[in-house]
């Protein structure tokens, strides 16, 4: 089973509406997509293709709604193209690593990654679920 996918408010309702259908996260030295294209954090799954997974607007809030996991790949974050700015629901890429860069302004110092430092990425794929 998946884990939950966790967002900024605002950001869930994106996913439910359909207007933000791929995100971002700091990939794990030991991550690694399995043959299936499974997401494997060391000998653990993380993200089954195929898989619903609840859509959280902030640690510790109640879920909003489901999606479906679609996709799932590793690369660097400045591989981001303007196609990939628009599926993470922004207009351009410059918007995604300026977003990118504030959201990472929050998180503690030691595990911050700006954009410039170029870190390897988790992308997830959702497909928002009909009501």
């Amino acid at each position: 089973m998946s884990q939950p996918i966790i967002l900024s408010e605002g950001r869930d309702r994106q996913v439910l509406r359909g207007t933000k259908t791929d995100t971002r996260r700091i990939a794990k030295r030991d991550d690694y997509i399995g043959m299936y294209g499974d997401l494997f954090e060391g000998v653990r799954m993380v993200y089954r293709v195929g898989d619903t997974v609840a859509v959280i607007p902030g640690r510790g809030k109640k879920a909003t709604g489901r999606a479906r996991i679609v996709g799932l790949r590793i690369e660097p974050l400045l591989d981001i193209t303007e196609e990939g700015a628009r599926a993470e629901g922004v207009a351009n890429r410059g918007e995604y690593l300026a977003l990118w860069d504030k959201i990472q302004r929050t998180v503690p110092a030691a595990k911050r990654r700006f954009a410039m430092t170029n870190p390897l990425v988790r992308v997830i794929t959702l497909e928002r679920l009909d009501k």
